[in-house]
């Protein structure tokens, strides 16, 4: 179950370096 949280974290940095702007208003 970690290993999941883990690539979810590991997966929204590197959305979050994409998409810098949205980090703030993820439409989700």
């Amino acid at each position: 179950m970690s290993s999941q949280a883990d690539s979810l974290i590991k997966i929204s940095r590197i959305w979050a370096d994409f998409f810098p702007a949205n980090t703030s208003n993820q439409p989700v």
